[in-house]
């Protein structure tokens, strides 16, 4: 019995360490972010969420930023178009110097890399719509867009390339 004792002291320590040394329990950005990575889009949401409705959070703006764009790139990565476009709205009315035409980009890439075509074509267009003076900054977007939808065969979204005029002939 007493040789089992330090075996089962060692197994409770070890079991102990993730919790204590668990940087998503003192930042909870760092929990939604890791779920995010992981491919876990709805779970980084749901935790982005959750942090975001606490007074710590609502008094961190630094913090509230970073767990407001985990929400939306996790948002953006399951394709959801209105709730994406809703929320740069917001974004940008409470974080304007943050929701510039990168931040458009970049999210519009999310979703391109989760495989949303259709879906980054209007994140694309909506950052033009904002930014008209950055328009060709969405350039590169459009044309991994175009690849992306081409190599797919993807018939909508090679139909509002079109429409919009950035497939020739």
């Amino acid at each position: 019995m007493l040789k089992s004792l330090p075996v089962v002291l060692f197994l409770a320590l070890v079991a102990g360490l993730p919790a204590c040394g668990d940087s998503s329990s003192s930042d909870p950005a760092a929990a939604a972010e890791a779920s995010l990575q992981g491919g876990r889009h709805a779970e980084a949401e749901t935790a982005a969420t959750a942090a975001l409705a606490t007074p710590a959070v609502q008094a961190d703006k630094a913090l509230a930023w970073r767990l407001e764009r985990v929400r939306l790139d996790a948002i953006g990565a399951q394709g959801r178009l209105p709730d994406v476009l809703s929320g740069l709205t917001r974004l940008a009315r409470d974080y304007p110097a943050q929701v510039d035409h990168q931040f458009y980009g970049r999210l519009g890439s999310v979703v391109l890399q989760a495989g949303h075509t259709s879906e980054a074509i209007e994140v694309a267009e909506a950052g033009k719509a904002a930014f008209p003076e950055s328009a060709t900054a969405f350039d590169g977007l459009i044309e991994q867009i175009k690849e992306r939808a081409s190599e797919s065969g993807d018939k909508d979204a090679l139909d509002r390339l079109a429409q919009l005029g950035y497939l020739g002939g």
